[in-house]
């Protein structure tokens, strides 16, 4: 899991490099941390996992989410709102508890 972890974040890290303009961001924020995204779905397996694993790649996770959500906003092309992604991995993990989910509080 870690090294799709790590491909993913590899990916989004070209993709924003490339990005031309705030919608193209934008498309890299739905993609990776919207209600459907792929980061996202990986935080909906965190469930299923055994306490260690769980927690273990939970930080994982939420380094990633962390990283991912500072190249967004520090990028050269403009600002994006960020609002609207804090909002969709809030939903989208709903049903998970802190403690599973292995995130710290926001």
């Amino acid at each position: 899991m870690s090294e799709d972890l790590n491909a993913l974040h590899e990916d989004a890290a070209a993709r924003i490099a490339s990005a031309s303009d705030a919608t193209a961001l934008d498309a890299v924020r739905v993609e990776m941390l919207g209600k459907k995204g792929r980061i996202t779905a990986l935080l909906k397996t965190l469930g299923g996992m055994d306490p260690d694993t769980r927690r273990s790649f939970g930080a994982q996770v939420n380094e990633q989410v962390v990283d991912l959500i500072e190249h967004l906003w520090c990028t050269s092309v403009g600002p994006i709102d960020l609002v609207d992604t804090y909002k969709d991995l809030k939903a989208g993990l709903q049903g998970l508890s802190e403690h599973e989910a292995g995130l710290r509080q926001w």
